[in-house]
């Protein structure tokens, strides 16, 4: 039997096509294709569509789309045959713009997951449908280059069938560096804020703090240093609902390494 992603006996023949547009300010390239496995057992071949489709448009000096779609089937033979689909479609727009001290870039990002999966004699299929938006902002200081900044905001959900399952993930996170030369240290630190619940239960939170110190000691050795604390509270999807007690817990977890490069 062929497998999907372990094949030492397949068969692929693919069509692909790429186009520049608008003086290569828009680049088209799309694929589709077949893979035949077990190709030299035709009672038990297995048989897949690939296709995938990537468009990235500049549409001005401060404003880019980059979209992606893809394919991916398989199927295998006999009574107790799987067939499954998986379809991925990607929406990536970014935005820049300077002031007079500083750039900015926002970055939007959307996902779209499928996946279905059905045995041929069966008629439950099982599905996994998710969404995925990530919201990204990072500025940049002219008069402060050894400062760093960003912003994060991600919303996941994820929904499974049969059972109406349904997952859902909210995540804010800011995170800043500064780098000082004299010494050669680089501090870093990162906030984190997480809100998962799942079907009707209350949501689980929790937060993220770490603390850096990256110190160049030479130019071969370094050494790095973190801290971190979680805190996390419980929902009540737990049996006893663990929320009655107020239960949560707090960890803290201190890193330090040597990391030493050989050669040039």
């Amino acid at each position: 039997m062929g497998f999907p992603y372990v094949q030492n006996d397949r068969l692929d023949y693919t069509l692909n096509t790429r186009i520049n547009a608008l003086k290569n300010k828009m680049n088209l390239s799309a694929s589709i294709g077949k893979r035949i496995g077990s190709f030299s057992d035709s009672a038990n071949r297995t048989k897949q569509l690939i296709a995938n489709v990537n468009l990235f448009s500049q549409f001005s000096e401060h404003f880019s789309l980059n979209t992606s779609f893809n394919n991916f089937g398989f199927h295998t033979p006999g009574l107790l045959g799987i067939k499954n689909v998986g379809n991925d479609l990607a929406v990536n727009p970014t935005f820049t713009w300077n002031g007079e001290n500083s750039s900015h870039m926002l970055s939007m990002n959307y996902n779209w997951s499928k996946y279905d999966e059905k045995a041929y004699q069966s008629s439950a299929v099982l599905s996994n449908n998710s969404h995925t938006g990530v919201l990204m902002y990072v500025p940049s200081f002219f008069n402060k280059p050894n400062l760093s900044t960003d912003f994060s905001v991600m919303w996941f959900s994820n929904l499974t069938t049969p059972g109406d399952i349904r997952l859902t993930i909210w995540t804010g996170s800011f995170g800043a560096g500064y780098r000082f030369d004299k010494p050669a240290i680089n501090l870093r630190g990162q906030l984190q804020f997480n809100h998962t619940k799942m079907l009707t239960y209350t949501p689980s939170q929790n937060f993220t703090l770490t603390l850096g110190a990256d110190w160049n000691l030479s130019k071969r050795l370094t050494w790095n240093t973190s801290l971190t604390t979680n805190l996390f509270k419980y929902g009540d999807e737990l049996t006893p609902p663990l929320t009655l007690l107020g239960a949560s817990y707090t960890e803290n977890m201190l890193k330090t390494s040597l990391l030493y490069k050989f050669g040039n």
